[in-house]
């Protein structure tokens, strides 16, 4: 330890570096390991099938989405059925994860990507 640092030194404690022996330092700061990862929450669109992986991505990647799928129910290109098989790729990549998603009235669908996470519908 830093001789100025010690407790019961009565002289002064002034940083002039005096006394500072780079060896007696047991170990380096790292605060890259202090840092807990971050669940960000993201609003993502549900237009075409292709963003299915972009959805799947973000739950995989930790985040939490908001999905909207009134692009895919308006656009007229696709069927209830193909929304509910979506659906389900996206469920399967929830449950996998230890996750849940939940239907928020008729445009939004919620999915989280872990169980840290909990929905209670």
């Amino acid at each position: 330890m830093v001789s100025w640092l010690k407790k019961g030194k009565t002289e002064g404690t002034d940083c002039d570096g005096d006394g500072f022996d780079p060896a007696e330092i047991s170990a380096p700061l790292s605060f890259a390991s202090q840092q807990k990862p971050v669940t960000q929450v993201r609003k993502v669109q549900l237009n075409t099938i292709g963003d299915i992986a972009t959805i799947q991505g973000e739950i995989s990647g930790g985040n939490m989405a908001i999905i909207d799928v009134a692009g895919f129910i308006t656009s007229g290109e696709f069927s209830i059925l193909e929304l509910k098989r979506a659906i389900e790729q996206i469920r399967g990549t929830c449950k996998k994860l230890g996750g849940a998603i939940a239907r928020l009235g008729d445009r939004y669908l919620v999915a989280t990507p872990n169980e840290r996470i909990q929905l209670v519908v």
